[in-house]
């Protein structure tokens, strides 16, 4: 059973939603459960804190409360960024730009991949996303950090995937599921 779960740009909305979910009694039994934010849960570089630590705690209640299920992790998705004279434009009439919010989801993706990252299962939708069909990263820098974000080739309009980067997506998901199917 896949479901939307939450208000958009709400991440405690669809955490709550979740554990309502597995509260159910009509549930599966030993579920197997991905909590994937959407790209604008994340809108500046300083909320990618507070968003890691109400997921650290969602994940918490759904392991000592729900030991029955599997649980993925997720990346947050990227989105493509505007060119470093149109940030540096808008910075300083004092608005936000879409390098100031990739530099959040970045971070938060960070510490999702050092928390979680080689014992526990993570579809890993950024990755996918930056990769350019050259092996390359999409990205730019900031600080000495490569940022990732969404490679141009794998969009249409800047945020949502063009055909090719959904089926990629979809099969690094469906070899991440064989995986953990294997493992249950």
């Amino acid at each position: 059973m896949s479901f939307l779960a939450g208000r958009h740009r709400d991440y405690a909305s669809k955490n709550a939603a979740m554990l309502r979910l597995l509260e159910s009694p009509t549930r599966a039994r030993n579920p197997l459960v991905l909590l994937k934010y959407c790209y604008g849960d994340i809108t500046s570089p300083s909320e990618y804190r507070m968003l890691f630590d109400a997921y650290r705690d969602t994940v918490d209640t759904i392991e000592f409360e729900h030991p029955d299920v599997a649980l993925i992790h997720s990346t947050i998705p990227l989105t493509t960024v505007e060119s470093g004279f149109k940030a540096r434009t808008k910075r300083y009439l004092g608005r936000t730009t879409r390098r100031d919010a990739a530099l959040g989801r970045h971070r938060y993706n960070e510490l999702l991949r050092a928390e979680f990252g080689g014992f526990e299962p993570i579809f890993d939708i950024a990755q996918v996303q930056a990769l350019n069909a050259d092996g390359t990263i999409s990205g730019f820098a900031s600080d000495g950090s490569k940022i990732e974000t969404l490679a141009v080739e794998n969009t249409a309009g800047g945020t949502d995937l063009n055909p090719r980067c959904r089926r990629l997506a979809a099969e690094a998901l469906l070899d991440l599921l064989s995986t953990v199917v294997e493992d249950i």
